[in-house]
């Protein structure tokens, strides 16, 4: 049997009981039936919060066993949602629906290669492994080397809490367009 890469089997608790690979015929079924995802009823998330403490060396001396005191930085706190394991797999396919799209709308568009967040790049033409963080910068730092002559900056920057600061009308407008329509068609309105 010859599964797709949408179709996903997590293991965490939630409403429901979780999918196993003997599901993936009917949950395919469903899936790609738009008629069943515009009438489908998602269930709400489980929300949970995961704590990050950090420990960054000091300069303070060293510990008895020898190696550089540290000191415990105030935990970050980030949100994670989980939806049931039906609607996950709901998600990945209309994921994997958009994301194609997309790379269809922007292969022709200038900043092609600009854009890195959220795609997979293979790191060569055919080849089934994709681009990291560590293969962008040092593309981007091997250009600044080859253009010393130019006056140019590398920046990097992080927006807090992007994805849940968006505004659900534009996202709404931008799924449209990368679909071509002129309004989501039902199922997919469903999942957005």
């Amino acid at each position: 049997m010859n599964i797709e890469d949408w179709f996903k089997i997590k293991k965490y608790p939630h409403i429901g009981i979780p999918l196993t690979i003997n599901d993936y015929k009917r949950v395919k079924g469903y899936i790609k039936n738009p008629d069943s995802v515009k009438k489908h009823s998602f269930l709400p998330f489980i929300h949970r919060e995961l704590k990050q403490r950090k420990y960054r060396a000091t300069n303070s001396g060293k510990n008895p066993s020898g190696k550089r005191k540290r000191a415990k930085s105030k935990p970050k706190i980030r949100d994670v949602f989980f939806a049931s394991h039906l609607d996950s797999n709901i998600f990945s396919y209309y994921n994997t629906i958009l994301s194609g799209a997309y790379e269809e709308y922007i292969r022709v568009k200038p900043f092609n290669k600009c854009i890195v967040a959220y795609r997979k790049i293979p790191i060569t033409e055919g080849c089934d492994k994709y681009k990291c963080n560590i293969d962008y910068a040092k593309s981007i730092f091997a250009f600044l080397k080859q253009n010393k002559e130019l006056e140019m900056t590398a920046m990097v920057s992080d927006v807090t809490s992007f994805f849940d600061n968006l505004s659900h009308k534009i996202l709404k407008k931008q799924w449209t367009k990368i679909l071509d329509k002129h309004t989501l068609p039902p199922d997919h309105y469903n999942v957005f």
